[in-house]
């Protein structure tokens, strides 16, 4: 999905922090990786707003989108610690 062994995305910067602190990513890098992620986090918010903030009943419910966003992360951390199962 958006990350993976790859191309080694992370887009939250929570993951960033712990892969600097588990020394999977250099502390030059990390201050800019976190003001990007930021910056991308509010223009993508901006985006969703503008094409769907007009249409009748687009209301977005904080429960599903919590829900998404931890769906999200855990994703990215199962990726980038490998707790993939094993066969």
């Amino acid at each position: 999905m958006q990350s993976g062994p790859i191309s080694g995305c992370h887009l939250n910067p929570a993951v960033s922090i712990g892969l600097w602190s588990g020394g999977k990513f250099e502390a030059k890098e990390l201050l800019l990786y976190i003001i990007i992620q930021v910056l991308g986090a509010i223009v993508a918010s901006g985006v969703i707003y503008y094409i769907a903030g007009g249409q009748a009943g687009f209301d977005i419910s904080p429960d599903l989108l919590q829900m998404v966003m931890v769906s999200i992360l855990l994703e990215d951390l199962q990726l980038k610690l490998d707790l993939s199962p094993k066969s």
